[in-house]
């Protein structure tokens, strides 16, 4: 059981880093579930895991930005990724948020 009283946006996340390691989803659907769970934690004493999500959707729009040499500030960013730079991020989300249970 995970400690915190968003239980299910964990386990959202992680099947999210499951999937992108398997190759079932993309970059973009990874953020997209990043923010989704840092938009649904409201709680002030969750505020770190908040921050940390908020973190991760951060560096992964960094990777997907420099991968296709686009400025940040577009809204659109193409489909191509660097997939190792993602990868360490999954680990990452995978390593904080197994610490949690």
């Amino acid at each position: 059981m995970i400690n915190t009283i968003y239980p299910q946006v964990i386990e959202k996340v992680l099947n999210m880093c499951d999937q992108y390691t398997e190759g079932k989803c993309d970059a973009k659907k990874l953020q997209e579930i990043t923010y989704r769970a840092e938009q649904s934690i409201v709680n002030f004493e969750e505020k770190d895991l908040r921050n940390f999500f908020m973190n991760i959707e951060g560096d992964i729009d960094s990777v997907r930005a420099m991968a296709n040499g686009i400025d940040l500030g577009r809204e659109e960013i193409p489909e191509i990724e660097n997939r190792e730079e993602i990868l360490k991020i999954v680990h990452k989300i995978k390593t904080e948020l197994i610490n949690l249970q």
